[in-house]
């Protein structure tokens, strides 16, 4: 396994939460790219966006990754959107594993309405219902996530320790 994993895929997928259990299987360093993120900003994500915009935002994530790649962290979360940009693509690419982690539709919201039931608040992407947006969002991705990730892996049932293992297992 090359020395870097990057965790892509849509959001509330597991990428924080396997990356945690990654890197301590791996006895290495890991980072959360949107909480990188948002420490440097010095406030949300959702706030970002509002007073910014989305391509802003990018351009903040892409920054973020060049610096987590050359600050040498062995497991990388990224926020689900880093395949809209081919540089990143290419970047993780060349800089380690890429694993795409996915879930139905379905789960993905049912884990955005847990985070939110926490106090988590994540922008909109689209303005629609969240079914709807996970939905549309998620197909206009599957490419992108195809050609970023060596391998997939499916978080629907199994823990976030077994999806640790699953992907350390991978060739």
């Amino acid at each position: 396994m090359r020395s870097r994993i990057f965790l892509v895929g849509y959001r509330c997928v597991g990428k924080s939460t396997v990356a945690r259990h990654l890197a301590r299987m791996l006895a290495c360093s890991w980072v959360d790219l949107d909480v990188r993120i948002e420490e440097d900003a010095g406030r949300p994500i959702g706030t970002l966006v509002a007073e910014e915009g989305w391509e802003a935002f990018r351009d903040r994530e892409s920054l973020a990754l060049e610096q987590v790649i050359a600050e040498g962290f062995g497991v990388i979360a990224t926020g689900g959107g880093i395949v809209t940009r081919p540089d990143n693509i290419r970047k993780m690419r060349d800089a380690g594993r890429v694993v795409r982690l996915s879930a139905l539709a379905e789960t993905v919201v049912q884990r955005m309405e847990e985070d939110l039931a926490r106090g988590a608040v994540r922008p909109s992407l689209t303005g629609t219902s969240a079914l709807d947006e996970v939905r549309d969002v998620m197909a206009a991705r599957e490419t992108l996530y195809a050609a970023a990730a060596h391998d997939t892996v499916d978080t629907d049932l199994l823990t976030p320790e077994a999806l640790a293992l699953k992907i350390l297992s991978l060739q």
